[in-house]
């Protein structure tokens, strides 16, 4: 049976009800919000918030590193079982370890309390949770047949059906992932309130092994090494050979459409919830309240626009130098 999203119906459930607190206080001699000690309404805090939703993004983007090895590594499975297998393997523990157990309860927190604010997005809500849950039926079921399968029946038709599998699943939390941001991660600041951040915030979340190399390398060895070198990988007898997987160049140029394909569609949230705010206006009085967290978000979007691809190109020359010194150190060897 071909794992799969298919929705589990048992779980319509988990609307948490929060009541909204909203903050207006009449201060100094003037009318309300306006004069001396004029204070801002119930604005989101703007580190909790930013800190909360970028690391959400940034699990995103690793992840779709993953995915793409995934999927690239997938076509080679019937070909090259002895080296792909491992690999796969590993990947999917790694989904099970941080994705499925720690990134998707914090969506779910995330989207049951947008919910309990606003909503227009139940039916998404749900949508999202189940798939959740299929989600990680579906890594379990490619964990089990993989590990159970010999590289002899690899090469046969079990290589070509988990091969499809594989793909099949990488499609289908792609297409999740932009659900998600498309839905909630757009809305999440302009609906949640300080309360609503500071709880999200308290929930203790370990570090995502990739995002440390070292952490990576020691848990997740083959994958640390076919994410981090590209160039030259080890085959099954030890042996370096010209890798028939993922070049570093093709890489980076899916992860730079990535990052930019991310940053526009950030940048067209920003602008449609602006002009929304803008819109709500009724009165001048308003002008603080709206304009407050519009400004907030702008700023920490120019800076986003401005590390991020810094970070990208550093990182960029860091993965090359690394495949120039893999390259030239069998040659150091013979010395």
């Amino acid at each position: 049976m071909n794992p799969t999203f298919a929705p589990d119906r048992a779980d319509d459930r988990l609307m948490m009800t929060t009541t909204r607190k909203t903050a207006t206080k009449k201060t100094g001699n003037g009318p309300r919000g306006v004069g001396r000690g004029m204070r801002s309404v119930s604005a989101p805090t703007p580190t909790l918030a930013d800190s909360f939703m970028l690391a959400l993004r940034e699990d995103h983007a690793r992840l779709s590193r993953v995915l793409w090895l995934i999927d690239e590594l997938a076509v080679h499975l019937r070909t090259d079982p002895e080296a792909t297998q491992p690999v796969l393997l590993e990947a999917m523990r790694y989904l099970l370890a941080y994705q499925h157990t720690w990134h998707h309860p914090r969506e779910d927190r995330l989207f049951a309390r947008i919910n309990a604010r606003d909503s227009r997005h139940r039916a998404d809500l749900r949508a999202l949770m189940r798939e959740h849950r299929a989600g990680l039926r579906a890594v379990e079921a490619l964990v089990q047949g993989l590990d159970r399968a010999s590289a002899a029946k690899l090469r046969r038709a079990e290589g070509t059906r988990l091969a499809r599998s594989f793909t099949k699943y990488v499609g289908h939390l792609r297409e999740h992932m932009r659900h998600e941001e498309r839905v909630f991660y757009a809305s999440a600041e302009s609906v949640l309130n300080a309360a609503d951040w500071r709880a999200l915030a308290a929930d203790a979340v370990p570090n995502d092994p990739l995002a440390d190399s070292a952490q990576l390398t020691r848990e997740y060895p083959a994958l640390a090494r076919h994410l981090a070198l590209s160039v030259r990988t080890l085959s099954s007898d030890g042996r370096a050979r010209v890798d028939l997987h993922p070049k570093p160049s093709r890489d980076r140029a899916t992860r730079l459409v990535e990052l930019y394909g991310e940053l526009l569609h950030d940048g067209f949230d920003l602008m449609r919830e602006s002009v929304h705010s803008a819109g709500s206006l009724r009165n001048p009085l308003d002008l603080w309240r709206v304009a407050a967290p519009i400004f907030v978000r702008s700023g920490t979007f120019a800076m986003r626009c401005v590390t991020q691809p810094a970070h990208f190109a550093q990182e960029t020359l860091q993965e090359v130098a690394e495949a120039a010194r893999s390259a030239w150190r069998p040659a150091s060897g013979k010395r």
